[in-house]
């Protein structure tokens, strides 16, 4: 790992030489400040993607960028995931795929910026998506859910939203497993929170 990471020139909490990270513009300055956090926010996809090789070379495996996808060639249902329950989600797949059912993970592995190009690309040939949420944003629904279905405008691809595992509550493959069959059924609402 002290290979790829480059040494550390400062520390954040130097007593002796402060930092001030932020920016501190009057009024008529602030928005170029904010335009040009904008573009390199933008800049920031491929250059996660070229480290991501960078790094997939030094350990010897894949190690995906922006998105990873596991058996999403042919699927007509996705799951969308982040974080650690994309683990349970791959068994849940591997089970629908057992049962005859083409189910899909797409899991976000970088939340900012937003993989929407990706997005499109892997999901606007489904049938359904349903993105799955440990964050809920009161009066809008799952953050996930929310950046999934704004990069999905105008596609007539409906995506649905799980909301579970809020507070450490666990899920597990066969709840994934039922959600998909509900959603392939047309049974499933638009909204669902696992209580």
């Amino acid at each position: 790992m002290d290979e790829f990471l480059p040494p550390r020139k400062f520390n954040l909490i130097d007593f002796e030489d402060p930092v001030s990270i932020g920016q501190v513009a009057d009024s008529s300055e602030y928005i170029k400040y904010r335009y040009s956090a904008m573009k390199a926010m933008e800049n920031a996809k491929s250059v996660i993607e070229e480290v991501s090789k960078e790094y997939s070379k030094l350990v010897g495996r894949n190690v995906p960028g922006l998105v990873e996808d596991f058996m999403c060639d042919d699927a007509d249902y996705a799951i969308v995931a982040m974080g650690a329950w994309s683990g349970d989600v791959r068994e849940a797949v591997r089970r629908l795929r057992g049962e005859g059912i083409k189910a899909c993970l797409l899991k976000v592995k970088t939340f900012r910026p937003f993989p929407k190009e990706l997005i499109r690309k892997y999901l606007s040939e489904r049938r359904a998506v349903l993105a799955m949420d440990r964050a809920y944003s009161y009066g809008l629904g799952g953050v996930l859910a929310s950046e999934v279905k704004s990069a999905m405008y105008g596609l007539q691809v409906p995506v649905y939203n799980f909301v579970a595992g809020l507070g450490g509550q666990d899920v597990r493959p066969s709840v994934v497993v039922d959600m998909v069959k509900k959603l392939r059924e047309g049974t499933l609402q638009e909204e669902v929170w696992l209580v």
